[in-house]
């Protein structure tokens, strides 16, 4: 995507003294936003159909489509929208489906005048008009990672932190963690600030890398999707751009669709657990393969979910997962989506896990029938030559 720091900068210098008016941040305590990066308005219905429920960046195509026609197609959809601020921003205040205003894409990037003052200064300008309206911002994956990495002042420019780390393009697929490594980070940064932490996940092959890189498989691609939710996400933005090579808006493979629409009706129904505080102190999990299984949880008024992921290519035969804080007298964990419980003996449960799988243990069901449900279907650092090789990648958008 082209960065577009010049309009939002004008924009900013007109915001301070208007009325401080603000939307709701979320339609509701259940919406989970699953996102998509800058596409055009043609494909709106595509990717609704995919279950993706907000866009995330205008595409004005070369100045062919208007913010406002971009906007009005977004709602006709039903669709929620993040995308910077209209030439006057008090405006945005009457569009229901903007959810978010937007900064300019990885402002962190060398090429991209990486100042955290200048994102602060906007983020300060825009809560100005409205203080409940939240900014997002999405950094470089590739910066984020490496231990020696400092965004202490680039989080204070948003309260909605996304980060973009490609593994499998950039022929790391051993390095799958690398999606929830980036939340670790920026939670570190943030130092208890309240914030809401969001990720990209590839879902096609930029044609960037032609050295080992690829679009992932449907395991891999999964396996990031969760590696995200297990450390904290609350969002997800898909990107489906092939930018190496011929432009290409969305080169998503048909494995890969069919994965994203099981995923994302899985994560829309369960968008209300996972908006609850990501691993509370009062629940907790071991397990007997940290290595190769991953995992969170979450506690609710109906029960407690504990999400397991195997984020290895090898199959984990009889894993043993322990469960702490649970209510006394439980027997019984329901398994999300999979129609069959698993015995809880002595706070235990042993389970099997495919390459990328995912399984998801709640506690609402507990001792009695599993409910009737409709199935559908640490961390290392990167060195300065892959992040600058990096780069290209995270310059999205049409040249």
């Amino acid at each position: 995507m082209l960065y577009r720091s010049a309009p939002l900068l004008a924009c900013c210098a007109i915001l301070l003294g208007l009325p401080k008016l603000a939307n709701a941040q979320l339609p509701s305590p259940d919406f989970f936003p699953i996102g998509v990066h800058s596409q055009p308005t043609t494909s709106f219905a595509k990717w609704k159909a995919r279950g993706i429920n907000t866009m995330f960046q205008y595409e004005p195509m070369n100045g062919a489509v208007s913010m406002d026609t971009w906007d009005a197609a977004a709602e006709a959809q039903g669709l929620y929208y993040v995308r910077w601020p209209s030439a006057n921003p008090s405006n945005d205040l009457q569009k229901k489906n903007l959810i978010a205003w937007a900064q300019g894409d990885e402002p962190d990037l060398p090429n991209h005048d990486p100042r955290p003052s200048r994102i602060i200064d906007v983020y300060q300008n825009l809560k100005a008009i409205s203080p409940a309206k939240p900014v997002w911002v999405n950094f470089a994956g590739p910066l984020v990672t490496p231990s020696t990495s400092n965004y202490t002042q680039w989080v204070k420019g948003a309260d909605w932190l996304d980060s973009d780390w490609y593994p499998v393009n950039w022929g790391r697929p051993e390095s799958l963690y690398f999606v929830g490594l980036q939340l670790d980070r920026l939670r570190a940064a943030a130092n208890g600030a309240p914030k809401k932490y969001m990720v990209y996940i590839e879902s096609a092959y930029a044609w960037v890398n032609t050295t080992g890189g690829r679009a992932p498989t449907p395991g891999e691609f999964r396996a990031e999707i969760w590696n995200g939710i297990n450390h904290g996400a609350t969002g997800i933005t898909y990107f489906p751009q092939v930018i190496g090579r011929s432009f290409n808006f969305d080169a998503t493979p048909l494995d890969i669709e069919s994965e994203m629409k099981i995923q994302n009706d899985k994560i829309r129904r369960l968008g209300g657990i996972l908006n609850q505080t990501w691993k509370p102190a009062s629940r907790g999990v071991t397990l007997s393969d940290p290595v190769k299984l991953e995992s969170s949880w979450r506690s609710t008024a109906d029960g407690d979910y504990f999400f397991v992921l195997n984020l290895s290519p090898t199959q984990v035969n009889d894993a043993t997962i322990t469960l702490t804080g649970l209510p006394a007298g439980l027997t019984l964990m329901d398994v999300f989506d999979e129609s069959r419980t698993e015995p809880l003996v002595g706070g235990k449960i042993t389970d099997s896990f495919a390459p990328y799988e995912v399984h998801i243990y709640r506690t609402s069901t507990a001792g009695a029938q599993s409910l009737d449900i409709t199935a559908v279907p640490e961390p290392g650092t990167i060195g300065l030559l892959t992040v600058l090789s990096a780069a290209g990648l995270m310059r999205r958008g049409r040249r």
